[in-house]
């Protein structure tokens, strides 16, 4: 099945996005992924490509919400930046500034920036927490824990899932209101751009709904690495699609993570923040520092990645974007006022799931006629540890 929709101004045609379609049904013909949705926002027009199944004999559909698991840590970035607009907080601030507790066991000197950069040194700190423990207890762990030895924030880097509870903490307390961190999403960054199927978690309203439209979509093991087709990833279960986990829990249709990431293109009409908050946001934070979890130097912004494969082999030195758990990925382009986002329902293991990501993202530039013409093309060291940028 392919579905094609778009918007943009009156009588705009469709964006021709053969060359990815092609790549989105290979996918589906290797065993990578079931179904998948490819949304590509080009200079103010639309267009999204959906194939394949979101599960048994079911087809995927523009409207079907997945987990975007690490996808979402970008969210964060765009929180801290809205209060920092607001005088609230600044990027340079000692966490222990805005969560006292945080302080111990010699951590006073990490700041947010640390946490958006993968320097903290925090990845092995939620351990020992508990399964499904709230996520101010989550917290509340964290800060009781040291970091590695030898470890010095900023100088060396591990990518860092736990950092983002500590960052939806800071949301938190600093936040006029005190809202939990996913209602503070979604009222602060999902509904002012009217995307109103996104959340972080599944409240018990938002997943009755879901079921009964059927657009409660789930991620599954990839049909290539064998065993039971249609097996789901563990965090399918019902209580992990519930937690609203700060590192890995959005869900949404790859439409609206597509749009967040157009509001953040210049001359947007709709804006989360303002063009000079964007600047910072993605500007090189960290580069030339070996991530020691999955074994590759990436440069890195406040909260996004830069120069690496998510964004193809043509894209610009501008381009900025995330990926999550080898099934999603979203970036923008400002020098080609380009957003894309693309959610696939198969994990194939990282090694295909990146070449996937590569060749997806390339036939974009490809489709839309910004194929690089220099007559060199954009290399990638491919990560082979843990996580996921």
């Amino acid at each position: 099945m392919v579905e094609v929709a778009t918007e943009g101004s009156s009588g705009s045609a469709g964006l021709m996005l053969h060359a990815a379609l092609k790549e989105l049904q290979r996918g589906v013909t290797d065993g990578l992924h079931y179904g998948a949705q490819l949304s590509v926002v080009f200079r103010g027009r639309r267009s999204d490509l959906i194939v394949g199944e979101a599960g048994p004999g079911q087809p995927m559909t523009s409207e079907a919400t997945l987990c975007w698991s690490s996808s979402v840590k970008p969210l964060a970035s765009l929180a801290l930046a809205q209060l920092q607009e607001k005088g609230l907080l600044r990027f340079s601030d000692p966490v222990s500034m805005h969560l006292p507790g945080f302080a111990a066991c010699g951590k006073s000197g990490i700041t947010l920036a640390n946490c958006l950069t993968h320097t903290a040194g925090l990845w092995g700190s939620a351990r020992g927490a508990g399964p499904g423990a709230p996520a101010e207890k989550v917290l509340q762990h964290i800060c009781k824990q040291p970091l590695p030895p030898d470890w010095e924030p900023g100088k060396r880097c591990g990518y860092d899932s736990p950092a983002w509870y500590v960052l939806a903490g800071v949301v938190s307390a600093v936040d006029p209101l005190h809202r939990p961190y996913e209602k503070y999403l979604e009222e602060e960054i999902f509904a002012p751009l009217g995307l109103s199927s996104c959340s972080l978690g599944l409240s018990k309203s938002r997943r009755f709904e879901l079921e009964a439209s059927d657009r409660l979509a789930s991620i599954y093991q990839a049909r290539c690495l064998g065993g039971k087709p249609w097996r789901p990833v563990p965090e399918e279960s019902r209580p992990e699609q519930e937690y609203p986990c700060p590192a890995g829990n959005g869900r949404g249709p790859a439409s609206e993570l597509a749009s967040i990431y157009a509001s953040l293109l210049p001359g947007a009409k709709q804006r989360l923040l303002t063009e000079e908050a964007v600047n910072e946001l993605t500007q090189v934070a960290r580069q030339g520092i070996v991530d020691e979890l999955q074994g590759v130097d990436i440069s890195w912004s406040l909260g996004f990645a830069l120069s690496c494969i998510l964004s193809g082999r043509h894209a610009s030195p501008q381009a900025f974007g995330h990926g999550g758990s080898q099934s999603s990925w979203a970036f923008a382009d400002p020098e080609h006022d380009l957003a894309v986002a693309c959610l696939c329902n198969g994990k194939p293991g990282p090694e295909l799931h990146y070449r996937r990501v590569g060749a997806i993202s390339t036939a974009v530039y490809e489709d839309l006629g910004l194929a690089s013409t220099s007559g060199s093309l954009r290399t990638f060291e491919l990560p082979c540890g843990m996580g996921t940028f």
